[in-house]
């Protein structure tokens, strides 16, 4: 196996991994009475999808626009539709094949993740 095939794999097995995971972090707060009208649950679980998207456009080469990415979503279930959305999304980027694979990847993404706009002042 070549070192992008295993990459590669290793990327889809994160992927599915993730998927599943937030899945059912998501079915255990939809199943507590109040979680939706919980403001504050709201937006740390809208935080984490940020978080996760910079990575999934950063990684795609595709621009990550902070003011939109952080706009208030109206409710639980619209945070759960992006947790879907994006997952479909990082499904798709990881059976296609990258171009991208190398060390000067990774120094682009830490390029990124130092100037985050989260990370401001």
């Amino acid at each position: 196996m070549s070192y992008d095939a295993g990459v590669l794999e290793m990327l889809r097995d994160l992927v599915a991994h993730k998927g599943y995971a937030d899945a059912a972090m998501l079915a255990a707060v939809r199943r507590c009475d109040g979680a939706g009208a919980d403001a504050d649950l709201v937006a740390l679980l809208q935080h984490m999808l940020i978080a996760n998207r910079f990575w999934l456009l950063s990684s795609a080469d595709l621009p990550f626009v902070f003011e939109n990415e952080s706009q208030p979503l109206a409710s639980l279930d619209a945070v759960i539709a992006r947790f879907r959305a994006t997952h479909e999304h990082e499904c798709d980027c990881s059976r296609r094949r990258p171009t991208h694979i190398s060390r000067g990847r990774s120094t682009r993404l830490s390029s990124l993740a130092a100037a985050a706009p989260w990370r401001r002042g």
